[in-house]
């Protein structure tokens, strides 16, 4: 299996050095200019957003009446997110589980959190990633076969409803989570994926300019990230979805956004999301260490 992993992440970098080499006078030719600080503004956005991601996960931990503080949830949540860079899909999970193990939360309370989790974040960047989806589907012809077969699936759903309801059910007595929370808790997330589709438009307009501020691309350029950021995170293949999410990024981006614009977007959006983690990463020590030197004087 590690052999499988390090051949895709060397494919995946291998399809990106490819797409540099074959467009390397292009982006020579490419005229561009970072605004620094928009850039900075985008970077800094992206701890808010590491944090609303941390507090999703709290608010599934309390959804299923688990007594932790958020800031508690929010150190575990962003010192065990740095393990998603070793190889293999488990490492930040099983980080988490012995985290939040020392705070009396069960292991069993923990993995049922992380798989609704998941399913949150699959769920709401597909639905936020839409526009992107339809977009590539209509381009590809294929648009009208989908709708059939989603058809053909709402009308199976309808002929075994009774067996469907059982099914919510049980998962919903398993979870511990009521149709209302369940919403809550999609919405809360929808919120996040918006937040970061947007965030990532203010690094395009950091990087190029915003010719397309007012454009319909601009729809398609935002929410290319959330769909590319799902394929990076279902992957189990490289740590952290590197080179697979940036090759799916840039396949995206080219139907909107010029290949040389496409490539260096994808490149440097990796570089972006890795800074925002370390100034994320610095700023929980920060206040970790500001409220243990309080909790000390208190005492």
């Amino acid at each position: 299996m590690k052999i499988i992993n390090y051949l895709t992440l060397f494919l995946s970098g291998l399809f990106i050095a490819f797409i540099i080499s074959t467009q390397w006078s292009e982006i020579n030719k490419l005229t561009w200019s970072i605004n620094i600080n928009l850039f900075i503004i985008s970077l800094l956005f992206l701890s808010i957003i590491y944090y609303l991601a941390a507090m999703g996960w709290h608010l599934i931990l309390k959804s299923d009446n688990q007594n932790i503080l958020y800031l508690k949830s929010l150190q575990i949540w962003i010192f065990s997110a740095f393990y998603r860079y070793i190889p293999g899909i488990i490492w930040p999970y099983i980080s988490r589980i012995h985290l939040t193990n020392k705070e009396n939360i069960s292991k069993a309370s923990c993995i049922k959190s992380i798989l609704i989790e998941n399913v949150l974040i699959s769920i709401s960047s597909i639905s936020v990633g839409l526009p992107t989806i339809y977009y590539i589907l209509k381009s590809n012809s294929v648009f009208m076969s989908l709708l059939l077969f989603l058809s053909i699936l709402f009308i199976s759903l309808l002929t075994i409803k009774k067996h469907a309801a059982h099914l919510i059910k049980s998962a919903t007595k398993f979870f511990n989570l009521t149709p209302t929370k369940i919403l809550k808790l999609f919405l809360f997330y929808f919120f996040y994926w918006i937040l970061f589709s947007s965030n990532f438009f203010i690094l395009y307009i950091a990087l190029f300019g915003n010719s397309n501020i007012y454009s319909i691309k601009s729809i398609y350029i935002a929410t290319s990230f959330s769909v590319s950021f799902l394929i990076g995170f279902i992957s189990s293949l490289s740590p952290s979805g590197i080179g697979i999410r940036e090759a799916a990024l840039y396949s995206i981006l080219i139907l909107h956004i010029p290949i040389p614009e496409a490539t260096i977007l994808a490149i440097i959006s990796r570089l972006w999301l890795i800074g925002g983690e370390i100034i994320t990463f610095l700023l929980t020590l920060l206040i970790k260490a500001y409220l243990k030197e309080k909790i000390s004087r208190l005492k």
